[in-house]
């Protein structure tokens, strides 16, 4: 196993009587791409949720490279949660705030608490997060509040934060689902022969 590798061991989750995670164990080498397939109400959101710590796990325990994730607490975990960059179904963005501003949220656990009060941005910042936005489309909204954007640019907003926070590992949760449009009323064509 990659000393940068992600395994998730024995993993569950419980709400009340409910068992949401039920024993995952996985082993994710560095540079994979993983999908997690399952039906509405099967646990995929609240195991993602585990696995960045916004959720503690009932049982189990999560490792990557080495160090024993479920254990960090204070300063650690939320330098984790750096490291564990999660994208959102809902996007989490803050809807009376600029595109600029709400990307560079991901820069907030890099720079000291006094600047992220203050909300001062470095320009080598700035310009990470126009980069970023410029790659999928967005640069041209930088100045735009979020709150009027579609659900396909809160999306890219929300891709473009994750990004910016320069993650080892990114947990997407229904990334790319308001980035599709699909017509509600079929379309249907004529066989021409």
């Amino acid at each position: 196993m990659n000393n940068r590798a992600l395994s998730v061991r024995s993993l569950s989750k419980r709400f009340g009587d409910t068992l949401a995670v039920d024993q995952v164990s996985v082993d994710i080498e560095p540079g994979s791409f993983v999908g997690i397939i399952g039906r509405s109400g099967a646990g995929k959101s609240t195991l993602l949720r585990m696995i960045n710590r916004l959720n503690e796990p009932t049982q189990g325990e999560i490792i990557f490279g080495g160090e024993v994730i479920t254990g960090l607490k204070g300063a650690q975990l939320n330098q984790w949660r750096r490291r564990c960059a999660m994208i959102f179904q809902q996007f989490n963005l803050v809807g009376r705030l600029d595109v600029l501003t709400n990307v560079l949220m991901g820069r907030l656990t890099s720079i000291p608490t006094w600047r992220s009060l203050l909300t001062i941005w470095r320009d080598a910042d700035k310009l990470e997060a126009l980069d970023v936005l410029d790659r999928f489309g967005m640069a041209d909204f930088a100045a735009q509040r979020c709150d009027q954007l579609s659900g396909g640019q809160q999306q890219r907003v929300a891709i473009c934060r994750a990004l910016v926070q320069q993650p080892e590992i990114i947990l997407a949760d229904e990334p790319i689902a308001s980035l599709i449009q699909v017509s509600k009323q079929p379309t249907f064509r004529r066989n021409p022969f």
